[in-house]
C-alpha cells in the first residue's frame, strides 16, 4: 500500500528572514570583499577527506569508459579477473591442462578449487577476522588489492613538485565528459511541466493533471446525483449523511496519523542519539501501521490523495465528495474515461507537448496520473498545503529560485555518460490511437528524477554542506589538500568527474568538473605565526582521533589510513607553504533547447566560460609541505566550494519514499538506452511488464517487513 505523506508547512516568516540573510550577506561581501571571507571557512582535517577519497575510488573508477593508461586495476571485476588469472594458472600447473579444462565444464567444481587455492596463494593471518565475516577468502583478497592500490596513489600524490610557476592541465575529452540536462527547477514544476508546449503563463501559474480535471467535471455530475438522493427520499440520503459521519471521523484520524508520521521523521532526521533514534523509529513503525489499519477502511481516501492535489479533506459538509469516494472505483473509472477522451481529442502536436511524468504516465497505462500528480506535491509547487490551490504562490513565497534536482541531474550526467540519450524513441498507444514520443530532453528529465537517491554505498562525500549562512563556522569546506590530490590523481588518471555545490551559504548549485588548470603562484618558508595555528591544529585533530576515525588503531604500522596519527604528525615537520591557483572547468545547467540533442563533443570543445554548457571557477589555496615536498595540510584562501561530492550506479528514488509513484529506473533507463542509438527493440508490453513487477515487488517488501513487525510484538 502506498503511503501518504504530507509535505512540512514553511512558515512566511522564515522565508522571509532567509531573503533578509542573503540581501545582508551581499551587503557584507561587498564591504569587506570576497578574499577576506573566504578565508574565514573552515576546511576539514586532509586525511579524513583522504579516507573518503580512498572509499569514493573503490566504487567510482570507470570500468566502460576508456582504460587509465600505466595505472592500477582498481575495479571489483577488473581485479576480480586479475586475481582468477592467477589462480587459473596455479590450478593448471598443478592439475594439468587437461584437469583444468574438466574442472572449467563443471562451473561449480573449479568455483570450489579456486577457493581451496586461495587459502595456499594468500597469506590468511594478513585478514582481519571482521574482514572475512561477510564474505570468503576470494572477496577478502580482492578488496585486499583494492584497498592497497587506492591508499599507495593516494601517498604517492602527496608528493609534489617545487617549482613555482608549474602548469598541470587537464580537461575530459568527449568519450570522458558527463553529457548536458538541465535540473529543471522546482518552482516552474520540475519533470511534471509541460516545458516543450511553450505555454509561458502555464509554466508560472501551473496546472491541474487530466485527472484532476476529469475528476472536478465528474464531481459536477455527481452533483446532481447526489441531488436527487436528496429530492428522492430520506431513507437513502439519511443513510449517505450517517456514512459521511463515519468517513469524516476517518479522515480525522488519518489526518492526526499523517501528522504523527510527519513529526517523528524530522525527529529522526535531528537525533543523534543512537538509542534514542531506535525508540524513534519504533515509534514511526507503529505510526504507519496505524495508517494502514485506517486507511483499509475507505481505499479511495488514500489513492486519492496520492494522485491529486483536488483531494477533500472533509467530508462532513460536503455530500458529493462524501458519495465518491464512498462509490470510488465507479467514480474513479469514469473519470479515467475522461480523460483517455480528452487524450483521443488532442492533436498530435499537443500529445508530443505533454510532460515527462504525463507521457511516462500514459506509457503505463496511468490515466490517474499518478506519477505526475505525486510529483507536483513530492518536489512541485503543490508541495506546500498554504499554496495548493494557488500554486504560483509557491512560487513567489516558498520555492527559491536555485530548488530543484541539481544532485539529481549531474549524478545521472556522470553514470550515464556513455550512453546519453539523442533519439526519440517513440510507443503506439493503442488505446489513444496515438503515437507517444520521448524525446531526448524527456528521456533526460526522467532519467535524472530517478537519480534524486542513489544506490546504497554508491555516494561518497568531502566536507559539509553549509545550511546557516555564509559566515557560519561549524559545516567544514573540503580540505583542500584533499582536493589538490584529487585533481592530480584520480580526475587526471582515472577520468574520473566529481560534483561541487560552488556557493559558501545555504544555497545549493551542484555542477560538475570536468576539466582544471592549476598553477603554482609561490613557495615560500612558512611564518612562525603559520607553524604555531597548524601546530594547534594538529593537536585538536589527534584530541578527536578516536571520534572521528571509528577504525583507529595506534598499533598499526606508520602511513597506514588505521593509523592517522603517525600522518598527522607529519604536519609539525611542514617548512614551507605552497601557494596554488585552480581554473575548473565546470559543467551545469544546459538550457532545455540544447539538452535535446547531442551535447558531449560540445562540452568537450567549449572553452571554460566560453559558451552555454560550461562556467569557470577559481579557487586559491596554500599547501603546506616539509622539505621533500609532501603535503601535509592545506588552507582554502579564495573560491567557493562548499562540499564536493561523488556518484555511481543506479538511480534508486524508491529509497526516499516507500510509495509506488515514483519513476523507475529499470523502465526508463531502458528508454534512455535506446535513445543513445542501441539497435536492441523494445516494446511498451515489455516496458510495463517491468514496472508492474518491479511496483509489486516494493509492495510485497512493505508486506514483509509488516510481517516482520508482527513476529518481534509475538516475541
Amino acid at each position: 500500500m502506498s503511503k501518504f505523506k504530507t509535505r512540512k508547512k514553511i512558515q512566511i516568516k522564515s522565508v522571509f528572514k532567509k531573503y533578509f540573510a542573503i540581501t545582508t550577506g551581499a551587503i557584507m561581501i561587498a564591504a569587506i570583499g570576497s578574499t577576506q571571507l573566504f578565508a574565514l571557512h573552515k576546511t576539514t582535517d586532509m586525511h579524513q577527506d583522504l579516507q573518503h577519497l580512498k572509499n569514493a575510488m573503490m566504487f567510482t573508477i570507470p570500468t566502460s569508459i576508456g582504460k587509465p593508461v600505466n595505472t592500477p586495476v582498481l575495479d571489483y571485476d577488473g581485479v576480480k579477473n586479475e586475481l582468477i588469472a592467477e589462480i587459473d594458472k596455479a590450478i593448471k600447473e598443478e592439475k594439468g591442462e587437461a584437469k583444468f579444462n574438466e574442472l572449467s565444464k563443471e562451473k561449480k567444481e573449479l568455483n570450489k578449487a579456486r577457493e581451496e587455492k586461495m587459502q595456499d596463494l594468500v597469506y590468511f593471518g594478513k585478514y582481519e577476522e571482521n574482514t572475512l565475516k561477510n564474505g570468503s577468502v576470494f572477496d577478502g583478497e580482492i578488496w585486499n588489492r583494492r584497498s592497497e592500490r587506492t591508499h599507495k596513489i593516494i601517498m604517492d600524490a602527496k608528493k609534489v613538485n617545487m617549482k613555482k610557476g608549474e602548469v598541470i592541465e587537464y580537461n575530459l575529452s568527449k568519450e570522458e565528459v558527463p553529457y548536458g540536462s538541465n535540473f529543471l527547477p522546482d518552482n516552474l514544476d520540475g519533470i511534471s511541466m509541460r516545458w516543450n508546449n511553450g505555454k509561458i503563463l502555464e509554466k508560472i501559474i501551473g496546472y491541474k493533471t487530466l485527472f484532476e480535471q476529469a475528476w472536478l467535471e465528474e464531481k459536477k455530475a455527481q452533483k446532481k446525483v447526489v441531488a436527487k438522493l436528496k429530492k428522492g427520499g430520506k431513507g437513502e440520503f439519511k443513510d449517505l449523511k450517517k456514512s459521511c459521519i463515519e468517513l469524516e471521523k476517518t479522515s480525522k484520524e488519518l489526518n492526526e496519523v499523517n501528522r504523527k508520521i510527519n513529526n517523528l521523521e524530522v525527529a529522526i532526521e535531528e537525533e543523534e542519539n543512537d538509542k534514542k533514534s531506535i525508540e524513534l523509529e519504533k515509534k514511526l513503525a507503529t505510526e504507519e501501521k496505524k495508517l494502514e489499519e485506517i486507511s483499509s477502511k475507505y481505499p479511495g481516501i488514500m489513492d486519492l490523495r496520492n494522485i491529486n492535489a483536488m483531494a477533500p479533506k472533509t467530508f462532513l459538509r460536503h455530500n458529493t465528495d462524501c458519495y465518491m469516494i464512498l462509490n470510488y472505483e465507479k467514480i474513479k473509472a469514469n473519470a479515467v474515461e475522461r480523460v483517455v477522451n480528452k487524450l483521443k481529442k488532442m492533436s498530435q502536436k499537443e500529445f508530443d507537448g505533454l510532460a515527462p511524468t504525463e507521457k511516462y504516465d500514459i506509457l503505463n497505462g496511468y490515466y490517474d496520473f499518478r506519477s505526475t500528480g505525486f510529483d507536483k506535491m513530492y518536489k512541485g509547487k503543490r508541495r506546500y498545503p498554504e499554496t495548493k490551490n494557488a500554486p504560483v504562490l509557491a512560487t513567489l513565497l516558498f520555492t527559491r529560485y536555485w530548488e530543484g534536482r541539481c544532485n539529481a541531474a549531474r549524478s545521472c550526467d556522470i553514470c550515464h555518460r556513455s550512453e546519453e540519450p539523442v533519439k526519440e524513441v517513440s510507443f503506439l498507444i493503442d488505446e489513444i490511437g496515438k503515437t507517444l514520443s520521448f524525446k531526448p530532453f524527456d528521456t533526460k528529465a526522467l532519467l535524472m528524477s530517478t537519480y534524486f537517491e542513489l544506490e546504497n554505498d554508491k555516494y561518497a562525500q568531502l566536507g559539509d554542506r553549509n545550511n546557516e549562512g555564509r559566515f557560519n563556522k561549524e559545516d567544514l569546506n573540503p580540505s583542500m589538500a584533499a582536493v589538490d590530490i584529487l585533481l592530480r590523481s584520480v580526475f587526471k588518471d582515472y577520468k574520473v568527474p566529481f560534483i561541487i555545490d560552488n556557493h559558501n551559504d545555504e544555497r545549493v548549485n551542484n555542477v560538475t568538473i570536468i576539466g582544471f588548470k592549476r598553477t603554482v603562484k609561490s613557495i615560500n618558508k612558512m611564518t612562525e605565526k603559520q607553524k604555531k595555528a597548524l601546530n594547534e591544529r594538529v593537536d585538536e585533530t589527534i584530541k578527536n582521533l578516536g571520534k572521528n576515525f571509528k577504525d583507529y588503531r595506534p598499533d598499526i604500522k606508520e602511513d597506514s589510513v588505521k593509523n592517522p596519527k603517525s600522518l598527522y604528525e607529519k604536519a609539525r615537520h611542514a617548512t614551507q607553504v605552497m601557494r596554488v591557483e585552480v581554473d575548473l572547468k565546470l559543467l551545469s545547467e544546459v538550457p532545455i533547447k540544447l539538452a535535446n540533442q547531442p551535447t558531449k563533443e560540445k562540452i568537450a570543445n567549449e572553452k571554460a566560460g566560453k559558451g552555454p554548457y560550461t562556467k569557470k571557477n577559481r579557487i586559491v589555496y596554500d599547501l603546506y609541505l616539509t622539505d621533500d615536498g609532501e603535503i601535509v595540510e592545506g588552507d582554502q584562501v579564495k573560491g567557493e566550494m562548499d562540499f564536493l561530492w561523488f556518484a555511481a550506479g543506479k538511480g534508486n528514488l524508491k529509497n526516499e519514499d516507500e510509495h509506488d509513484h515514483y519513476i523507475n529506473y529499470d523502465v526508463i533507463s531502458k528508454v534512455a538506452k535506446k535513445a543513445s542509438g542501441d539497435k536492441k527493440e523494445i516494446t511498451r508490453d515489455e516496458l510495463r511488464k517491468i514496472e508492474a513487477e518491479s511496483k509489486k515487488e516494493l509492495n510485497d517488501d512493505d508486506d514483509d517487513d509488516s510481517d516482520d513487525e508482527n513476529d518481534e510484538n509475538e516475541a
